[in-house]
């Protein structure tokens, strides 16, 4: 008798269909799952209504016991799921997720002995197991058993087990995926409460090679100290110290910020900036000198604010020290504890210069001076005398343009 290839055409097409459509309808529940338990429930309601299988379950590595865990299942004892704790290469789930590759047995077909050997339960007549894997990664496996004479998995079966598998690592990895970019996101808000955004994303991104983070390179660096300070502190209460110094931090942060300066951190009174790493400037001595000038009109706004709640502010002012030449920049510290900083002679440099910088001035060294195209000095040259230095150090005090 013929066959009617059009009719028999028809057919596969049909049960085609009445198969893709529920995995469709499978897949967006996968997909809008909130929690890995989740998805491997949602992937177990599934299974079990497309194959009807006796028992079944969806293991996933637990990655501190390197072991896979039952995490949903269907018709299994709680006394079994609760004991399940499965090596890899152990049994039929083991053996499937150490070589990634499927594997069906049923009992009424012809196989090797020690494939055989795995199906050890009288009462099973078939098992199925399906790998999750991700990026060429076993990170799960899917089982599902018949009890029964007569039942078995087919092809087909594993199709459709196939299908629904790579929809459960899908949406498992977009899980993951989304869960990193979380935790990363607040780690990173959380860092920069104590590093400016360049250092931050810096170790953040170098990871485990912070160790070997640092190298030599002309930077120019700016120090402020608020001059008079100690006046300050024995004269307020300490609440209101704390919110002088928040307000002159924020203040200051501002204007670094606006000026892609990099701020390494914060000294009690003082404050240290760098230009030139790791943001990248084409003048980092001009960019530094602007900086101060702001920092100080700036600052006088401020303390004019405060005056009028505490006499004692008219005695106070801002020192700022600007300094370039070769440093090095990068990790200090040890392992458990360090910093992303700058050292070399000029880092103390600018210190001393705004240690001696009284009066709201900006003081900077003839190097940085010679590199601002755009910047004039208020008074000539000074020789300086500083502390630690055994040469003098020629220094300029640059005009605040006002």
């Amino acid at each position: 008798m013929p066959i009617d290839i059009k009719e028999t055409s028809e057919k596969d097409d049909r049960t085609r269909l009445e198969t893709l459509l529920p995995v469709y309808r499978w897949g967006r529940r996968l997909l809008k799952a909130e929690s890995e338990e989740q998805i491997c429930s949602v992937v177990g309601d599934a299974l079990h209504e497309q194959l009807g299988a006796t028992s079944l379950s969806v293991m996933l590595l637990d990655e501190t016991t390197s072991s896979l865990q039952i995490v949903a299942s269907r018709g299994l004892p709680k006394q079994v799921i609760d004991q399940s704790q499965i090596e890899p290469g152990e049994r039929i789930s083991g053996r499937v997720f150490e070589t990634k590759r499927p594997l069906i047995i049923n009992r009424d077909e012809e196989t090797s002995e020690d494939i055989e050997s795995l199906l050890s339960r009288v009462e099973l007549s078939a098992s199925l197991s399906f790998p999750l894997v991700s990026n060429n990664d076993a990170i799960g496996v899917i089982n599902l058993s018949h009890h029964g004479d007569q039942k078995r998995f087919s092809r087909s079966d594993l199709e459709l087990v196939s299908i629904l598998a790579q929809l459960t690592v899908t949406a498992i990895e977009n899980l993951r995926l989304s869960a990193q970019k979380q935790e990363s996101t607040r780690i990173r808000t959380l860092f920069e409460q104590y590093v400016s955004p360049e250092i931050a994303r810096v170790l953040l991104d170098q990871g485990g090679a912070t160790m070997e983070l640092g190298k030599i390179q002309t930077l120019t660096v700016l120090f402020a100290d608020i001059r008079n300070y100690t006046l300050l502190v024995q004269n307020l209460s300490l609440p209101g110290l704390r919110e002088f110094l928040d307000a002159f931090f924020e203040m200051f942060t501002r204007v670094v910020y606006e000026n892609k300066g990099t701020l390494d951190k914060f000294m009690g009174d003082g404050a240290l900036v760098i230009f030139g790493a790791p943001i990248e400037h084409d003048n980092p001595a001009e960019s530094a000198v602007n900086t101060g000038k702001q920092i100080i009109h700036r600052f006088r706004a401020l303390r004019k604010d405060y005056l009028k709640r505490n006499k004692f502010f008219s005695d106070i002012s801002l020192g700022i020290g600007i300094s370039s030449g070769e440093m090095f920049i990068g990790k200090l510290g040890s392992r458990d504890r360090f910093d992303y900083t700058v050292v070399g002679p000029d880092v103390n440099i600018a210190q001393r210069l705004a240690s001696g910088a009284d009066g709201d001035k900006v003081l900077c060294t003839d190097l940085v001076l010679k590199a601002c195209r755009r910047i004039t000095p208020r008074l000539p040259a000074e020789s300086m005398h500083l502390r630690g230095f055994i040469d003098p150090i020629t220094v300029h005090e640059v005009e605040l343009d006002e």
